[in-house]
Order: structure tokens, then sequence, then C-alpha cells
């Protein structure tokens, strides 16, 4: 009889499901196996199943491998300087206005002003924030 795991991690459930998966298990098998260990703290069913297909397709490595493209920013000095140009010449800008200029989004933007050129809307005009 196999004695209950009280608490695990995500990632050790994760090797557990790998080292079944390499020895031939089921899916049906791993989960069984593994809920008799850890009980109700155990990967649901499906979750199982998913880290198998992963096997099965030969991706080892579970964790999240980097973007082939690299992280896409929008935050550039150029545009940070467009939009502070923008906004001191009309101080009425409206956020979705900046959005549509630059082609940026509307969460960039707001980024950009509130966050990055510290300014601040009053009386629906943009000013620097002391």
């Amino acid at each position: 009889m196999a004695r209950m795991l009280l608490s695990s991690t995500c990632e050790e459930q994760q090797s557990v499901v790998r080292y079944l998966w390499a020895k031939g298990h089921s899916p049906s098998e791993i989960h069984r196996d593994m809920h008799g260990v850890y009980g109700d703290n155990c990967l649901d069913r499906s979750n199982v199943f998913r880290l198998c297909a992963f096997f099965q397709e030969c991706r080892m490595n579970l964790s999240n491998s980097p973007r082939s493209c690299g992280q896409v920013t929008v935050s550039t000095p150029q545009n940070v300087r467009a939009i502070e140009a923008a906004i001191l010449k009309d101080r009425r800008v409206h956020l979705r206005t900046l959005s549509q200029t630059f082609n940026i989004s509307y969460g960039a933007v707001y980024d950009i002003v509130n966050d990055t050129l510290k300014f601040r809307k009053v009386s629906a005009r943009w000013v620097l924030r002391t």
C-alpha cells in the first residue's frame, strides 16, 4: 500500500507523470496510481492526458519556452517623444485619439502617458504630475 502525500507541487506531479509515461503506463493508469498517492491534491484526469500528449509529441520540457519573435514593445523612445509632443501641442487630446494616430493600443498609450511621461488629466487637460 502506498503512503498518502499531503503536499506536493505541480512540477513534482508532472515529473511523476513523465516518469510513469516513460515506463509505458497509459494515462488512465497514471492517474489512478497518482490519485492513490496524492488523493484530492492529484492532477485531474484531463491534465494527465494533456501531459502524456505533450510527451508523445516529444515535447519533454514543460516550462515556458522563449518566444521565437521576442517580446514586442511599443514603448520605444520615438513613440514616447511623439506622444509627448502631441500632448504638449494639444493638452486636451484624448488617449483614444493618440492610440489611433500612432497605431498603438489604448493600453500602451495609457502606460506611456501615465507611467513613462508622468502626465495626468486635470479639468480635461494633461498636466505633469508633481
